[in-house]
């Protein structure tokens, strides 16, 4: 997946040629709002039964596509939008649990990405889209490391799970939905990058099993546990209180990366060189 890119090139646009747009996947609306934030203005539309939003950051177009929670729905709404329209390129992105020391609102980058164990190898993330992020993240003033991500099946709500992941993994992040997109990359032969700040800590007990809200009748159930346990309350504003942080410092970093990727002239030139 993703073949090695020139160092001066990141975007695999014909010389002269339309440029695609770049896809960008948040599972959730609070994701997806601060990665709308860059693109202003923009419009709703919807295709194979999957809602996007068009728009662009000065000359680069954009799409950014709500994939829901979980695999099968990224894959899914990866698979969906391909069907319907060219990509240069997706970024999966949103908030992440850290598996590293990393602080809430810091980045996590991947280099590559491991799905549920036994399933397949890991997949290689584009080398040359991971080192641009990590250069904008220090031109942006926002803590980043770089390395592998992780993805199950199920939220992970106790600091003892998470730890033991990151012992077992040897990954910086855990998220639910970049393995299947990575897949969904590697079969259109574009490339593929993880970009996701750090919503919750490796060692922090989340306040209620987040798990209820998956299921068919997850709100139902989730309502119910947070009446059963007044305390959780506190800990969901905790919760709300970083999801903001995360998402201040995601939007501060797409806008910079999508700029930086604003000569369009340049990056014809840059990839025809390195065709």
């Amino acid at each position: 997946m993703n073949a090695p890119l020139r160092a001066d090139s990141i975007l695999s646009f014909p010389p002269g040629g339309p440029v695609k747009p770049i896809g960008l996947f948040a599972a959730t609306r609070w994701e997806l709002n601060a990665v709308l934030q860059t693109i202003t203005p923009y419009t709703k539309q919807s295709v194979n039964g999957v809602c996007y939003w068009a728009g662009g950051r000065g000359p680069v177009p954009c799409r950014v596509i709500r994939s829901g929670i979980g695999p099968r729905n990224a894959e899914a709404a990866g698979r969906a939008i391909l069907a319907a329209m060219p990509l240069s390129a997706i970024i999966s992105t949103g908030f992440a649990c850290a598996l590293n020391d990393a602080q809430v609102g810091d980045l996590l980058l991947g280099t590559e990405v491991l799905g549920d164990p036994g399933r397949h190898e890991p997949l290689v993330c584009a080398a040359q889209w991971t080192a641009r992020a990590v250069q904008i993240s220090k031109e942006a003033g926002i803590r980043a490391a770089a390395g592998r991500f992780v993805c199950r099946t199920r939220v992970l709500c106790r600091g003892e799970e998470k730890r033991a992941l990151a012992a077992a993994s040897g990954a910086i992040a855990l998220d639910m939905e970049s393995a299947a997109l990575a897949m969904v990359a590697r079969d259109a032969a574009i490339p593929f990058a993880i970009v996701r700040a750090v919503s919750d800590r490796r060692d922090e007990d989340l306040p209620l099993d987040f798990n209820l809200f998956l299921r068919p009748t997850g709100w139902i159930a989730g309502a119910i546990s947070c009446l059963s346990h007044p305390s959780s309350l506190a800990g969901l504003s905790r919760l709300r209180t970083q999801s903001r942080i995360a998402a201040t410092h995601l939007t501060r970093f797409h806008e910079r990366y999508l700029d930086a990727l604003g000569d369009l002239d340049q990056l014809r030139t840059a990839s025809g060189a390195a065709s």
